[in-house]
Order: structure tokens, then C-alpha cells, then sequence
């Protein structure tokens, strides 16, 4: 029962129920639900600690990741057709798409778009610190859909950024309400009735999206990379699985940055010494007049809030994969098609190699700009980093600057955070803010 325990706590309490499993396992665990009848192998794996997933990523061309969306449905709905996208691809197929559809997001394109980030998010923040109380998941994801669509998309018209943006993010979010695993019914009133419409409704509007891009040249921005990709014969693929790509990429784009950027200003409400010191770091630069990639870059105590806030609060709680054949990770054996998972958030408080894990401390990113890549997976790892890491350091960076040269925010919610993994760390209710009154986090 202990097995089932851990499965239903990864919905319930993930991060608990990772850390419970850590303590009392070890660091590579295997999972066999309880159910009648013996089962030979184990249904899934969970792996801790930084040479573990050194292991996991030298073995890439064994392992997929899961689809984004896991509620599967009939193969002639929406939601099953679209469910599937290239990042479920492993070996050279998928490094083949990658290259092809993550051209705009390389280091050269991103440093570009940081003074025009800026005056996107300025309008933006002016009006929530015209208001009484936030709601700071919301506003972290407006946010970011209004410049990840802008910049990454070439999506200029943010009412239309928003209306797809929220539809996508829902979508993602009913996939992750459990009676939608056990109740798959279509009929008025379930929700999974509610999901297969969502589903329907988000392909014919990425379906428009996309169309209106027809034409351009493919390296253009994120749309026309999607749209002009093609297979190893040069051959496009199936409109299903572009509109997946599609969907897939946009909720990515929209929730690893927010999701950063709302636990690290978290952290910020809670540690409003370190606040104060950083908002000295940006006074002293002349933050406001100097808002580019270069000189962002130039602001070590920054560096150290962002990387330490997605330190202890990676948007993922779980890297979730799949092994295409059979495999050995170490020295345990991996059998075809068996569920494997890693644990960024675990990984990052090991006091090995993070003394005082558990405390909020930017300081201990002196002199480092980037983290290595198996003790620190906050992105993913290895072929499969997420594509979009540097922007959402950057995006994080001017979040953070813009927030605390502002003079801060109360946070109005206190006590611990109810999540939920929908894969991302999703907090339950919402998280009420208000603009400082004293000018400084608390």
C-alpha cells in the first residue's frame, strides 16, 4: 500500500511525497501499484540526486518524455490527436525537429529582446500597482503571455495573446483534475465532457493562429518555425501534430517563466532584507536607463535571487519520461516503456551540495552564472533542456528588477502555498498581493 500511498500523494502533495520517498528509499525507487494479480516489473522509477540524472541524460536516445497533456480519449477527439507533439519524439527524430523549430530561441535572438521586454511589462506593471489587491498567479501569467506572445510568437495584439494564452492554460490544467483519469464519459455536466470541448476549442483557434503566418520565412519566430517544420524526408507533418507542437510550446513558454517568476517573488515577500540589498544593487547600476541583456547580466546579486529562487521553486517538481526500450540507468535495469522520474526540486536542496538548502541565500551564486547542468535541473538537462532557458532567465531577471525598483509588494497570503503539479507548480488558490505601503517586500 505504501506504493499506492506514493502515487496518490504526487497529486495531492507532491513535493511532500517526493521529499517522504527521498528520506526513506533512497535515491533510485522503484513503484509497483498494488493491484490483483502479480505484476513482474515495476510501473515507474524515481531518481534523486545529481548522478542520477547525469545517468538519465547520457541515455537520451533510450527515453522520451511523456506527452504534456496525459488524459488520453478516443482516437478520432481532439484531445487525443493533439495530445502527442515532438517533444515525445526521442533519438534523431526528435533532435532533428528541435533544431529545426527552436532556431528563434537561441542566445543571440534572446539578447535582442530584452529593452523591448521591458516596454511591454511596464504598462503592465503600472496598472497592478494602481490596484487594491492581486492576485499574483494571475498577474505573474498575464504577464508572461503578453511578452512570450509579442517577442517569441509575434503575436503584437495582447487582447488576442491573452484570450489563446488562457485557453491553452486551462486546457492544461483540466488534464490535470483527477476524476478526468476515472471518469472518462462524455456527456454534459462531467468534466471530461468540459476537457474533449476545451480540446476543440484551442485547436481551431491555434489552427487561425497559425494560418496567419503562412507565407513568412521559417526562422521568423516560434509560429512559422511550428508550421514549416518538417520530417527527415523533408515532408511536413500531420496538422494534428503541429497544432500539439504548437500548444505544447506556447503553455511551456507561458508557465516556466511565471511560475519563476511568482515563487521567487514569493520568496522576495518572505526575505525583505534581501530584497533591499538587491534594490541597492539596482539602484547603484541605474536599472531604469539601462534595461539590456548585457547589463542585466552585469548584476551578480540579481543572478543570484533568479538562479536561488528556481533553486528551491522549480516551476517542475517532476522531469516525467518514458523509457522507448529496454535500458540501464547505473546499475538498475529499466524496462521498455516503464515511467521514469527526476526530481529537480530534490536535486537542488541536497546539502552536499547546497549547505543550508533549505534557506533562501542568493549569496551563494557569487561568482557563478551558470549552474551545472546535473545539480541544478530547474530546466531539464542535456538534449533536453528546455529551449527556451535563456529567455526565461532574462524574463525573470527584468520581472524581479522591474518588481523591486517599484518598491515591492505585501504579500497578503501567508503560510505555506497549497500546490499542484499540472506538471508545472501550480498553486491551488489564488496568491493576494498589494503594493507596498512602506515601499519594501514583506
Amino acid at each position: 500500500m505504501a506504493a499506492l500511498k506514493a502515487f496518490l500523494g504526487f497529486y495531492t502533495s507532491p513535493m511532500d511525497t517526493a521529499s517522504q520517498i527521498l528520506r526513506k528509499y533512497g535515491n533510485a525507487v522503484s513503484i509497483t501499484l498494488p493491484f490483483f494479480g502479480k505484476k513482474p516489473l515495476p510501473d515507474a522509477f524515481i531518481f534523486f540526486g545529481a548522478e542520477n540524472n547525469r545517468q538519465v541524460y547520457a541515455k537520451w536516445d533510450d527515453l522520451r518524455m511523456t506527452a504534456l497533456w496525459p488524459i488520453s480519449a478516443r482516437a478520432d477527439t481532439v484531445q487525443q490527436r493533439i495530445r502527442h507533439n515532438y517533444m515525445c519524439l526521442s533519438g534523431k527524430t526528435h533532435r532533428d525537429i528541435a533544431n529545426q523549430i527552436e532556431a528563434p530561441l537561441n542566445r543571440g535572438q534572446i539578447r535582442k529582446l530584452s529593452v523591448e521586454m521591458y516596454a511591454i511589462m511596464k504598462p503592465v506593471m503600472d496598472k497592478a500597482f494602481t490596484e487594491d489587491t492581486f492576485d499574483l498567479v494571475k498577474f505573474h501569467k498575464d504577464l508572461s503571455i503578453q511578452c512570450i506572445f509579442n517577442l517569441l510568437f509575434g503575436e503584437p495584439d495582447a487582447e488576442r495573446a491573452l484570450r489563446i494564452g488562457h485557453m491553452v492554460d486551462e486546457l492544461n490544467l483540466s488534464n490535470y483534475v483527477k476524476a478526468n483519469r476515472i471518469l472518462k464519459l462524455d456527456i454534459p455536466g462531467l468534466p471530461f465532457h468540459d476537457l474533449l470541448r476545451q480540446a476543440e476549442a484551442v485547436k481551431e483557434e491555434l489552427t487561425q493562429w497559425i494560418r496567419d503566418v503562412e507565407g513568412l520565412p521559417a526562422n521568423t519566430n516560434l509560429r512559422t518555425s511550428v508550421l514549416n517544420m518538417t520530417d527527415a524526408d523533408g515532408q511536413p507533418f500531420s496538422f494534428d501534430f503541429t497544432i500539439g507542437c504548437l500548444g505544447s510550446m506556447v503553455w511551456a513558454a507561458i508557465d516556466t517563466p511565471s511560475l519563476g517568476s511568482l515563487w521567487t517573488t514569493v520568496h522576495l515577500s518572505r526575505h525583505p532584507e534581501i530584497a533591499a540589498k538587491l534594490r541597492d544593487e539596482l539602484k547603484a547600476a541605474g536599472f531604469s536607463e539601462k534595461t539590456s541583456t548585457e547589463e542585466l547580466n552585469k548584476l551578480p546579486y540579481l543572478n543570484g535571487v533568479v538562479l536561488e529562487g528556481l533553486r528551491l521553486s522549480p516551476p517542475g517538481a517532476f522531469i516525467p519520461l518514458k523509457s522507448v526500450r529496454e535500458t540501464v540507468i547505473g546499475s538498475v535495469r529499466i524496462p521498455a516503456n516503464t515511467a521514469i522520474y527526476l526530481c529537480p526540486r530534490e536535486t537542488q536542496r541536497d546539502p552536499a551540495i547546497y549547505p543550508d538548502p533549505e534557506e533562501f541565500r542568493p549569496e551563494r551564486w557569487a561568482g557563478i552564472q551558470s549552474p551545472d547542468a546535473y545539480e541544478f535541473i530547474a530546466f531539464s538537462g542535456g538534449v533536453r533542456r528546455c529551449p527556451g532557458a535563456s529567455f526565461a532567465t532574462i524574463y525573470m531577471k527584468m520581472v524581479i528588477a522591474m518588481l523591486v525598483e517599484r518598491g515591492g509588494l505585501e504579500l497578503l497570503t501567508r503560510g505555506p502555498i497549497p500546490v499542484r503539479s499540472a506538471p508545472a507548480m501550480e498553486p491551488l488558490k489564488p496568491v493576494m498581493a498589494r503594493p507596498s505601503a512602506s515601499g519594501h517586500f514583506c
